[in-house]
């Protein structure tokens, strides 16, 4: 609660998430698995948030693929990106986005696909380009606005601690419920 209005974002207009994660509060060699809620924002929430900032001049985004022609000139934040969407494009090598703000030049963001691909999540087998997009998105926008989604993360981005689903709990454990009855008591105090 205290995540959503901070950042602005509306849980119940599908702006931002309650989501579990497993973590493992054990070691590498004794894992211990608890599940944990945290705060993730919808892309579309953080683009929303953004929409309503005076100088947003929107974003541009868009799927690198091993047989584009693209070039980013980092200095500048220029991008030339060139394809045919209908042909060959090879294997998905990552993402660039471009978060504009008004009388300020801003960095493109790229993102590696390998970097963000979880192949336990159906979403990223299903639309791995989508996904990545997503990512690369949510990086401009913290890039551009460090003061308002510094720390806020997409689910996409997210990944479970080393081990994954396979090894995740049935149910909430206790210490889980401990550990989110903590979180949520920071919630109220803040």
């Amino acid at each position: 609660v205290a995540k959503c209005q901070a950042s602005g974002m509306n849980p119940l207009l599908g702006e931002a998430f309650c989501v579990d994660r497993n973590q493992n509060i054990g070691t590498k060699d004794s894992p211990k698995w608890i599940k944990v809620y945290v705060f993730t924002p919808g892309e579309q929430g953080m683009e929303a948030r953004a929409d309503d900032f005076p100088d947003f001049g929107g974003l541009r985004a868009a799927a690198v693929y091993e047989k584009d022609a693209i070039t980013i000139n980092a200095a500048t934040g220029e991008v030339d990106h060139q394809y045919n969407p209908v042909g060959e494009r090879g294997k998905l090598l990552g993402a660039w986005a471009i978060a504009h703000r008004k009388g300020r030049k801003t960095p493109v963001e790229y993102v590696l696909f390998d970097e963000y691909y979880d192949n336990r999540n159906p979403q990223w087998n299903a639309r791995p380009a989508t996904m990545v997009v997503k990512c690369a998105r949510a990086a401009a926008l913290r890039r551009a606005y460090p003061n308002k989604f510094t720390g806020i993360f997409l689910r996409e981005e997210l990944r479970d601690d080393e081990g994954g689903a396979e090894h995740a709990p049935e149910q909430t454990t206790p210490d889980a419920r401990a550990t989110t009855d903590k979180l949520a008591e920071r919630a109220r105090a803040a």
